[in-house]
């Protein structure tokens, strides 16, 4: 069975911002994924990268997504958010 995660942590290992960013979520009942780019290889690590400085136009990690799902869940959270 796949787990439903709300929020992507792309971070690095010996990072106090990393750290903090997951005890904000454990403290808030949030379920995330960290992804350590110190431990991925160097194929892998391209790609975060690239999304990191060229897609996202960010220097530094942690690097805070929350995920939604798809469109229907998408239509739902704004409405939530913004009505």
């Amino acid at each position: 069975m796949s787990k439903n995660y709300e929020y992507l942590i792309i971070g690095r290992s010996n990072c106090s911002w990393c750290d903090l960013a997951k005890e904000a979520l454990v403290a808030n009942d949030k379920t995330f994924k960290y992804v350590n780019i110190s431990e991925l290889s160097d194929l892998k690590l391209e790609g975060y990268r690239d999304l990191i400085k060229e897609q996202l136009d960010m220097n530094t990690v942690p690097v805070i997504m929350q995920i939604i799902g798809g469109s229907d869940q998408l239509e739902e959270h704004l409405k939530n958010v913004y009505s």
